[in-house]
């Protein structure tokens, strides 16, 4: 399966498999990560291109790859997560128009999962959040004061066993916070970023 780097409406994937692009006649959206090959003002405009729905980056390998991206853009290192209570129940945030998970930047003095945990805290009010594990890392794109940065977000499970308040953090943007059953996942997922339907697959798929 390949790596999704998500900008926008638009998937970048990464394929290191060695087979060649979809559209064999049009390059425009296939770029190999090399010093000799790579042209960032071409990625830009195949980025910004509205009738290139998807790009493939190749390279020697995934990582490779996002090495190398990481290496040409600014990096925002994120952490986050899915939280359950008693009753099996997902915490969704509404953020923006859209439902979401919390998460948020990495402060240097800590370690991803502290600073997942701490977000998840920040956002919702929730204390005492006990981690479960590691569940995913999804890829995000995207443009702010005329850079583009990229932002890999390391995503976790924890769980709560306490009644708890929650309080949505409204100095983020976030004004709802409501918990829904498995059965329920319906209705945050029908509004929210294709990066958060995969991890919350992801994790349903291993609980």
């Amino acid at each position: 399966m390949s790596t999704v780097i998500q900008y926008q409406n638009k998937q970048i994937l990464i394929d290191c498999t060695g087979a060649p692009p979809a559209h064999k006649k049009d390059t425009i959206n296939h770029f190999h990560c090399s010093e000799t090959e790579w042209s960032t003002p071409a990625f830009y405009q195949a980025l910004h291109n509205p009738t290139i729905d998807q790009i493939m980056l190749s390279g020697a390998s995934d990582d490779s790859v996002l090495d190398f991206l990481c290496e040409k853009l600014k990096v925002i290192v994120a952490g986050g997560g899915i939280v359950t209570d008693t009753e099996n129940r997902l915490l969704f945030i509404y953020r923006r128009n859209k439902w979401d998970l919390p998460k948020g930047k990495i402060e240097a003095d800590e370690s991803i999962a502290e600073g997942a945990a701490r977000e998840i805290e920040e956002e919702t009010g929730l204390k005492h959040l006990i981690p479960c594990g590691k569940i995913m890392d999804t890829y995000h794109l995207y443009e702010f004061n005329d850079e583009m940065i990229i932002k890999p977000c390391h995503w976790y499970h924890f769980k709560t066993e306490l009644p708890q308040d929650t309080t949505p953090q409204t100095e983020e943007d976030i004004t709802d916070l409501k918990w829904f059953h498995p059965d329920e996942l319906d209705i945050p997922l029908s509004d929210t970023y294709e990066n958060i339907v995969t991890v919350t697959a992801t994790f349903l798929k291993s609980n």
